[in-house]
């Protein structure tokens, strides 16, 4: 079994008690935590009660539950059930209106995922659903590593209106990846020339690295693992064509339509006469391909996102178009910029790996207060970021 008290350095994880239901009743009671929820609204204390009685006689074997202890009392819960004997699973998780936006919800599934794992050597897949509306929860599955699978239609009711739900899954060798698929991506990005110094990316923003992408599809031998893996997990959101921005990201949008028989798309950088502000780059469809988009479900993919300006911009032109826009793609996310922007506008992103990035607006760019000009800096043999 699962041991009942989890630990983290910003909260513990241990199991409900009687005692905990007038804090249960403070956070659940909040309308903004119910909104998403199949919970009775309004939420009494008495339904709090109820609660906490059903998580003292629940069999943890089975279906364990955590409540998530901050500062002494319980702001949120995390809890498994289990099936197949232990092979399979689905996660559920909740954190209070007040701390929203602070990892809480992530760094406590991830400690229950990690003992799940642990706990049982056969368990196979860990399952996570959310209403398709909360695109909170969906960034929460997204950072834990969960992968789409589907949109279940009209699938729940939450007070008595039907909605969809976004099914998400998360294998064991996903959760714990094998040395050779780590290395293999970690490989790809540190065979590419760097350089360091200051630089203003296309979105406006400043960083310290610039990692130049042309040399990604020279060997489409050596890529083609990465595209393979990065067309499976757009599979399951049922795309009917690709789309993405000149040059890089028309390359992998063209291989990602070929395996995955679907139309393809590109978009093309409209020029500029000044420099624009943050993620004012455009991007166009040609005139010739603008007719064939609309009604199709489309997946924006860019060979390397970081604030994700071109993918924001080519998604704008699919929107226009009258096409919509269901997954984004990348072979590697850069940071979190495009991350936060995409979850909320609920839209997943799937990418076969990710790494930080230092990424500033020009008024707080460290750099610019040093006076260091903008494109300095040599090639440097240090792997990318």
């Amino acid at each position: 079994m699962i041991a009942n008290v989890l630990h983290s350095s910003r909260f513990a994880l241990r199991p409900f008690g009687i005692d905990d239901a007038a804090a249960v009743f403070e956070y659940a009671s909040n309308p903004a935590f119910l909104e998403y929820l199949p919970l009775p609204m309004p939420y009494t204390r008495a339904h709090a009660d109820e609660f906490v009685a059903a998580q003292a006689a629940v069999d943890r074997s089975i279906h364990p539950s955590w409540a998530i202890e901050v500062a002494g009392k319980p702001m949120g819960g995390v809890n498994v059930r289990f099936s197949a004997g232990h092979r399979a699973a689905e996660i559920g998780y909740g954190v209070a209106p007040a701390l929203w936006n602070q990892g809480i919800a992530t760094d406590a599934a991830r400690s229950v995922l990690a003992a799940a794992f642990a706990a049982y050597p056969q368990l196979t897949r860990i399952q996570a659903t959310a209403d398709s509306r909360n695109a909170a929860s969906i960034r929460v599955m997204e950072k834990l590593g969960f992968r789409c699978e589907g949109l279940l239609r009209r699938q729940r009711v939450c007070r008595d209106e039907l909605i969809d739900q976004v099914v998400a899954g998360l294998l064991r060798e996903e959760w714990m990846p094998s040395a050779s698929s780590t290395d293999r991506d970690s490989n790809v990005l540190d065979g590419l020339p760097v350089r360091q110094g200051h630089f203003q990316l296309e979105s406006g923003y400043h960083t310290n690295l610039w990692i130049t992408l042309d040399a990604l599809f020279v060997k489409p031998r050596e890529s083609a693992p990465l595209v393979a893996a990065l067309a499976a997990r757009l599979r399951a959101h049922a795309a009917t064509a690709v789309c993405g921005p000149l040059l890089g990201g028309a390359f992998l949008a063209h291989a990602l339509a070929m395996d995955l028989g679907v139309d393809f798309y590109f978009t093309e950088p409209s020029a500029h006469k000044n420099t624009p502000p943050l993620f004012g780059a455009e991007y166009r469809l040609p005139e010739d391909l603008r007719g064939r988009v609309r009604g199709q479900r489309i997946a924006v993919v860019d060979d390397v996102i970081s604030a994700g300006s071109s993918a924001r911009a080519t998604m704008s032109a699919v929107t226009a178009a009258g096409g919509s826009t269901v997954a984004i793609g990348a072979l590697f996310v850069l940071g979190n910029i495009a991350l936060d922007h995409f979850a909320g506008l609920g839209i997943p992103v799937e990418s076969c790996g990710r790494r930080n990035l230092a990424l500033w607006e020009p008024s707080v760019c460290p750099l610019c207060a040093t006076g260091i000009p903008l494109d300095g800096g040599a090639i440097a043999s240090s792997p990318a970021p």
